[in-house]
């Protein structure tokens, strides 16, 4: 690649608000923007969420609640893997808040403090479904407001699921 057409082209992608990773060989975008088009899945779902890092014995401590658009949900970590459907009342209140959900305005408010992965905390990503969107928002990168119904439900429903998890596999 000549230093010119090199240039322009990290120009560009810089101006296109990425990052510029270069080699000898190639120049590649890494966007900062964290919003990513969703491939068509069969059963789409509505809300993700994933924790990551923390301080576990065993495995990875990746933990992941998936919600779908019919309701229905489904749990995994390094050990345990779980499936459920949400009450009709939860679920509905859950798609009202999330039809709500201004984006932009959560990711406005930028965390200011230490992650809680750096003191082996969790780092919580959720991830939204929104049209062919799929955006996510970090606790670690936004503060996220503790009263906010929707994130109150939303982690009252993790927090549920995996009790109803664990619970399932002790009787």
């Amino acid at each position: 690649m000549n230093a010119s057409l090199f240039l322009r082209a990290t120009i560009s992608l810089l101006l296109l608000g990425g990052v510029v990773s270069t080699s000898i060989q190639s120049v590649t975008a890494l966007p900062l923007i964290q919003s990513t088009k969703a491939e068509p899945i069969k059963d789409p779902f509505l809300l993700k969420v994933r924790k990551t890092g923390g301080m576990c014995r065993l495995n990875s401590c990746d933990r992941e609640l998936t919600i779908l658009n019919n309701g229905t949900y489904r749990y995994e970590d390094a050990t345990k893997t779980g499936t459920g459907k949400l009450s009709r009342k939860a679920f509905s209140r859950l798609k009202q808040r999330l039809a709500k959900l201004n984006i932009e305005q959560v990711r406005s408010q930028p965390f200011t403090g230490t992650c809680p992965t750096a003191y082996d905390g969790s780092e919580t990503l959720y991830r939204f479904l929104i049209g062919q969107t799929v955006e996510e928002i970090s606790d670690c990168k936004s503060a996220i407001d503790p009263s906010d119904p929707l994130f109150q439900q939303i982690n009252q429903l993790y927090d549920k699921t995996v009790e109803t998890v664990y619970r399932a596999e002790s009787r």
